[in-house]
């Protein structure tokens, strides 16, 4: 009947022989999640340098506390306008 029998071990070796699609879309996925994590850091980098002279002011006059809370309701703020916005412009068309 032509049965034959062979150990899982041999596949193994065979797909470790040939790199498989999968492979490279992880590798070039992997990359992509590094590049967009840069971006990140450097967008919120930015915005914390264009923003050094209002935080000085902030802690000058005693909003130690209140800075943080004033830039998260900022993005926030921001986060919710641009879903509604990005919303009502898929939904325009």
């Amino acid at each position: 009947m032509g049965l034959q029998t062979y150990a899982i071990v041999d596949e193994l070796d065979q797909m470790k022989e040939v790199p498989s699609i999968g492979q490279h879309s992880c590798c070039s996925g992997d990359y992509a999640l590094v590049v967009a994590a840069l971006e990140i850091i450097n967008t919120m980098l930015m915005s914390i340098l264009e923003r050094t002279r209002e935080i000085g002011i902030m802690k000058a006059i005693g909003g130690s506390e209140k800075i943080f809370d004033s830039f998260s309701l900022q993005r926030l703020q921001l986060l919710v306008f641009w879903e509604l916005h990005s919303d009502w412009y898929w939904d325009g068309e």
